[in-house]
């Protein structure tokens, strides 16, 4: 429901089969609902239509396919993992570590999804960024033993 303005047919779209988790398909946004389903077990969804462009010979009727639609794109950006980005009193921010310290940053966000978050101001490439955010007790000054990521 959150992205169903952005929604428009033509856009790219990324399918993904858990039957063939090593493979990405492509697809574009054939037709999108003009209403949200306010069915409880439906959870305010938006019913769209895919077409698939890439070839679907090994899919096979019946697989769960994920749909990602693509609503933007940026290239030449920091990303981040979503689930570090903190939203505190109207503002996104991330906890990077410092001197083996947490030191908090207010970040503006950019385009996201689930997984990753553009970062448009706030980090420089390489810093690191507390992927654990959301733990409690967690706060500035707090005394961290870092581990990059790979």
């Amino acid at each position: 429901e959150i992205d169903s303005a952005r929604l428009k047919p033509g856009q790219p779209v990324h399918l993904s089969v858990d039957a063939l988790p090593s493979e990405r398909f492509d697809g574009v946004l054939a037709s999108v609902s003009p209403a949200v389903s306010t069915e409880q077990e439906k959870n305010r969804t938006v019913k769209v239509k895919v077409r698939w462009t890439a070839d679907r010979s090994r899919v096979r009727p019946g697989m769960s396919v994920g749909v990602e639609v693509v609503v933007g794109a940026a290239d030449g950006v920091l990303f981040v993992p979503s689930p570090a980005v903190m939203e505190k009193a109207g503002r996104r921010t991330v906890f990077v570590v410092q001197d083996g310290r947490l030191r908090e940053r207010v970040v503006e966000p950019g385009l996201g999804n689930w997984e990753t978050t553009a970062v448009a101001k706030g980090l420089a490439e390489g810093e690191l960024v507390l992927l654990s955010a959301g733990q409690s007790g967690l706060e500035e000054g707090a005394r961290v033993a870092a581990e990059p990521a790979p």
